[in-house]
């Protein structure tokens, strides 16, 4: 029976994030930014702390959000750059709210 009354919730929760979704995506393409798909993680916004290749810090990337939240400060994870490159750069050089 209790999970009668989680299935609205539920519902409500899953379309809100699809919407959210479907509003970063379109922010990354207005920004010519190709937003990847992939099975096991789940890509959102971050920035540089740091310099990366031709980007100063503030740039905004995009950051596996799976490696981000597991991993520890000085390992590295997995980031897509404006230019669509996926790198990896140390969690600490990366700033990210999820």
């Amino acid at each position: 029976m209790k999970w009668l009354k989680l299935k609205k919730p539920k519902k409500i929760l899953s379309d809100s994030l699809a919407e959210e979704q479907a509003k970063l995506n379109a922010m990354f393409k207005t920004k010519n930014v190709e937003v990847h798909e992939a099975s096991d993680a789940d890509y959102v916004p971050g920035e540089l702390k740091m310099s990366v290749k031709t980007y100063k810090p503030g740039t905004k990337v995009q950051v596996n959000a799976g490696q981000f939240t597991e991993k520890g400060a000085k390992d590295m994870i997995s980031i897509i750059l404006p230019s669509n490159e996926v790198i990896d750069v140390q969690k600490k050089y990366l700033a990210v709210e999820i």
